[in-house]
């Protein structure tokens, strides 16, 4: 009966590991760099992976594909593993973006150091769209991003 009881403990922890995380995918829509007082606003066609983990409270990025990048060190497909704080996690947040597309969603907020120039980014997942923000040094990155997973 003990041997049932611990069988059972693990299968049921597997399972709730399991689905405590889940992969969200983006495709890019937007982006804009601040940099030297002036802001540069362009479309972005990267696509974004991150596994977001509610139990632990993090969100890790585990692939950007840098498409209009066909050259050098940063083009194609970078992995890099960055982990992030999840600070905020709110299921039934509303988006108030205008009376057509309000709607309630799950909104994740999460802030990490990322490993270009000592810098940090924000990212907000909520049902339809993520976006993120990153400073360093003397520059300021938008990323606004469409979720197709």
């Amino acid at each position: 009966m003990k041997r049932y009881i611990l069988c059972l403990c693990i299968i049921l922890s597997t399972y709730s590991t399991a689905f405590a995380s889940y992969v969200v995918k983006g495709k890019g829509i937007t982006s804009v760099m601040y940099i030297g007082g002036k802001a540069e606003t362009s479309k972005c066609n990267d696509e974004v992976v991150y596994v977001v983990d509610l139990e632990n409270k993090i969100v890790t990025r585990t692939g950007v594909f840098n498409a209009d990048i066909k050259e050098g060190p940063v083009a194609g497909l970078q992995t890099d593993n960055t982990v992030y704080q999840i600070v905020y996690d709110v299921k039934e947040d509303a988006i108030l973006r205008d009376k057509e597309r309000s709607k309630p969603q799950h909104i994740i907020k999460a802030i990490g150091k990322c490993g270009f120039l000592e810098g940090y980014e924000t990212i907000v997942i909520g049902d339809d769209f993520i976006s993120t923000s990153k400073s360093a040094f003397d520059y300021f990155m938008l990323y606004y991003y469409k979720r197709i997973q």
